[in-house]
């Protein structure tokens, strides 16, 4: 979760920095930023995520004429990859308001209604004051439990629709199906010292639980 700072007339939404802008410095948004948001709501819709060469290239499709910049970044595993920036300078507050708007779809949500939200959080923001710590500490806490909470239920889905699949093909399947699932970071991590979902979930026929 990244989150953002803005004064009256600046605001910048930066890889996972809470970042303040003074009035006289510009507004910069980057292209990793934002294909995070949007790989983020299509993984909510289940769609697949866009490749950062694909993003890149839509960028300047969309954005021919006007002010940004492409630069090539190196990665950790020693490659290279374009990143796209957009500058705005002295920002009006009519404009961080449209820039706000445009990427609230994406989940970016004010930082004072954190406590509002029941998704997962990509993006806050603040005007004109920082994002305390408790805030952003207590929206991480509450994104660990949306996660797990959606990987719960796609598991049970998964092991719903494995159960009428076998149901229907009639090859002498009795209705019971039990499926145990563990999920860490690491497959090297220490079980003891790491926080670990292991699960077990039962269907039976017509009717399911949870053990």
């Amino acid at each position: 979760m990244g989150c953002a700072m803005a004064d009256k007339t600046n605001l910048i939404t930066s890889g996972g920095v809470v970042t303040h802008m003074g009035t006289n410095q510009e507004l910069a948004i980057d292209s990793d930023t934002l294909l995070q948001m949007v790989n983020e709501a299509r993984k909510e819709c289940g769609e697949k995520p866009i490749r950062n060469n694909d993003f890149i290239a839509r960028i300047k499709d969309e954005l021919e004429g006007e002010d940004y910049e492409i630069f090539v970044v190196q990665n950790l595993n020693n490659t290279t990859s374009g990143k796209a920036v957009m500058r705005v300078s002295q920002a009006t507050r009519a404009e961080i308001d449209l820039i706000i708007q445009q990427h609230a779809d994406y989940g970016l949500i004010d930082a004072t209604k954190i406590d509002q939200n029941r998704i997962y959080i990509g993006l806050c923001y603040s005007i004109d004051k920082p994002v305390s710590s408790k805030v952003i500490e207590k929206a991480m806490r509450d994104n660990d439990g949306h996660l797990n909470r959606a990987a719960h239920d796609r598991r049970q889905a998964s092991v719903l629709a494995t159960n009428n699949a076998l149901t229907e093909q009639e090859n002498g399947y009795l209705g019971e199906l039990e499926v145990s699932a563990e999920q860490r970071l690491n497959a090297t991590d220490d079980r003891d010292e790491t926080a670990f979902v292991d699960e077990t979930l039962a269907v039976n026929t017509g009717t399911k639980k949870k053990k």
